[in-house]
């Protein structure tokens, strides 16, 4: 914060929240943040304020895409609590973590400060695996989508076999059988060939025989 904004705080003269205008700024004395001279634009009332400054902390990260690893290091809030599923910026990616390293193991969150390595995911982009039922055989599809994009029970895969509709959703909780999911929470899709794709394969090897 600069010297040229303004912050609204409690003014004991005005008795309510009013913008002060900051005057003066130094490091506070034998404390943590920093010593704030503001001046009310109610009454003119000027005072001190202590604010403590957000204490940043370096860690390691581990960045997967598709099975290939890259390594980092990154800076979060000492109190910033990451947790596992939550969307992180490393370097110039984004991801969503999958684990947090700390000195007493592998947690599912922890805060920054006790965090030594965050495990994530890339979420530049996502590859829905797909399992189409084609009768006696199944024909394994991955299909390139972001990581927002949802996938819903009933909707239409495009394959080179024909189309094949969505029958079921497998997540990193739980298998779906109706709704849908995003697919960066997508393990895999199972899908079903369509009966007029069986019908017109049929003909065609009618008349080829």
């Amino acid at each position: 914060m600069s010297s040229n904004e303004d912050m609204e705080i409690d003014c004991s003269i005005c008795g309510e929240a009013t913008e002060h205008a900051i005057v003066h700024i130094q490091k506070g004395v034998g404390r943590e943040g920093l010593e704030y001279t503001v001046r009310c634009s109610e009454c003119g009332h000027v005072k001190k304020i202590i604010m403590e400054e957000e204490r940043l902390v370096e860690t390691s990260y581990v960045l997967s895409d598709e099975g290939v690893s890259r390594k980092g290091r990154t800076r979060v809030f000492a109190d910033e609590v990451i947790q596992k599923g939550e969307d992180i910026y490393l370097g110039d990616e984004r991801g969503v973590v999958t684990a947090v390293d700390t000195d007493v193991g592998r947690r599912d969150s922890a805060r920054g400060s006790e965090i030594r390595t965050i495990w994530a995911k890339s979420m530049t982009k996502s590859i829905v695996r797909v399992s189409v039922n084609l009768g006696a055989k199944t024909l394994s599809v991955r299909v390139e989508a972001e990581p927002e994009e949802e996938f819903s029970i009933g909707d239409i895969i495009g394959t080179d076999r024909g189309d094949a509709v969505i029958t079921k959703i497998k997540t990193n909780e739980r298998l779906l059988e109706r709704g849908g999911a995003e697919a960066k929470d997508i393990v895999r899709v199972y899908a079903r060939m369509m009966r007029e794709n069986f019908d017109r394969r049929s003909r065609e090897a009618w008349n080829q025989g």
